[in-house]
């Protein structure tokens, strides 16, 4: 998984970081096995490989496929605001709930 150290005390002692004892216990449990698991695999195989629909990670899915599908790409770039399809085009997606659907047809 992640390694994970946890000194004790290491984080109260510091008054900046009152409240995050209880979020440092709790990825020392998910790192020991202890939590309780509400996902099984296939739905993280689903997270991992289809975007959120209402979001803008779907159109920034579409231009992957896109850039994946020219097969010779030299130079790509994916941000969360945007996309460089090439060294002269870069298309801004600004909006997080916009799905630019529709976005991958014009820039082919």
């Amino acid at each position: 998984m992640f390694p994970l150290r946890v000194d004790k005390g290491s984080v109260e002692s510091h008054p900046a970081c009152d409240g995050l004892d209880n979020v440092v216990r709790s990825l020392a449990e998910l790192e020991m096995g202890k939590t309780k698991r509400i996902l099984d695999d296939l739905d993280i195989i689903d997270a991992m490989t289809e975007p959120p629909q209402d979001t803008r990670a779907k159109g920034r899915a579409e231009l992957v496929k896109v850039v994946l599908g020219r097969g010779s790409s030299k130079f790509y770039l994916f941000d969360w605001n945007g996309v460089a399809l090439d060294r002269h085009t870069y298309i801004e997606m600004p909006d997080p709930f916009d799905t630019y659907e529709g976005l991958s047809q014009r820039s082919k």
